[in-house]
């Protein structure tokens, strides 16, 4: 696998556009720094990795369930719950002053807010492609 990595960092480098379909996401992770995610045929998500740009995410961690309902209700981008250094929360594409703001107006207490970390790639595409970020289809199933 380290050549492959090593022949795919070659060709980027030399300003090949270099195109991997893959569900290894751990490993795109340590080689990629733009990922497109589709889902069902549809491009739900692109986004350059923040080992190669500066990703805008904070991790929050609160107490109250109405907290990610503020999050959604703001428009904001949120991974699904995940567990961080033995603390369940999620991570928001905002900063942990645009969150801690939101927080405040709603009376939400936090107990973790932590920005500049991210989701690995696993949570950021599980939350993408989970029922709950689709709703129900045509038919009322979810997802």
């Amino acid at each position: 696998m380290r050549w492959l990595k090593n022949l795919l960092r070659s060709l980027a480098q030399q300003g090949a556009a270099v195109l991997v379909s893959s569900h290894l996401l751990n490993e795109l992770e340590s080689y990629a720094d733009r990922v497109i995610i589709i889902d069902r045929g549809r491009i739900v998500s692109e986004c350059i990795l923040a080992a190669n740009a500066d990703a805008r995410w904070t991790f929050v961690s609160s107490p109250d369930l109405e907290a990610e309902s503020v999050l959604r209700a703001a428009g904001l981008e949120f991974t699904s719950r995940v567990d961080r250094n033995e603390r369940s929360g999620f991570y928001v594409r905002a900063t942990a002053d645009e969150v801690a703001k939101l927080m405040w107006v709603h009376h939400i207490q936090l107990t973790c807010l932590r920005s500049g970390d991210q989701p690995s790639l696993e949570a950021y595409y599980t939350a993408l492609t989970s029922p709950e970020f689709h709703g129900p289809d045509e038919e009322g199933r979810e997802g």
